[in-house]
Formats: C-alpha cells, structure tokens, sequence
C-alpha cells in the first residue's frame, strides 16, 4: 500500500453544466442515456450507480435504494463498495 497514491481532487478541473448544456446533454442520446443524465444531475449518482438502475431497488414509493454499482473495467454489476444509500 506504500506505493499507492491517493486520487488527487482539483477544484478547478470539476466543471458543474449550466442548464442549457444539461439539456443539450439529455437530447444526445436515447432514453436510457437521458435516465442516466437526470439520475446523475438530479439525484447525485455517479456513473455506475446510474448505469445500474433497476426496478428492484424502489424500496417504497418515492425511496429508491442503491445498492449496486457498474464497474467500468469489467462492466459488470457488482455491489456498491460504499454504504448503501437511499433516495
């Protein structure tokens, strides 16, 4: 673990999209990608989380419990390596 570098985090190469480039996002893909879009600007998902959506993690009528992540390497779900979260 010595050898492991700790991601750095860079205020200023996070870029947050205005509301008009949000929606030129939505509109350049199908409906899966527009779900994954207002999922990850609307509930804070990050990419895998978003990408592994399904219908059984409605937990009640407005909770929607993540469980489960898309790994990008294998592309495969996996569970979420953070603790669960509701929303």
């Amino acid at each position: 673990m010595a050898d492991v570098k700790p991601p750095q985090y860079d205020p200023a190469r996070a870029v947050i999209p205005s509301p008009e480039q949000l929606r030129a996002i939505r509109t350049a893909g199908d409906d899966a990608f527009m779900l994954i879009v207002d999922l990850m600007s609307g509930c804070g998902l990050r990419n895998g989380e978003a990408a592994a959506v399904n219908l059984n993690n409605i937990v009640a009528d407005n909770v929607y419990r993540v469980t489960e992540q898309v790994i990008l390497s294998t592309r495969q779900l996996s569970p979420q390596i953070t603790k669960p979260l509701s929303y």
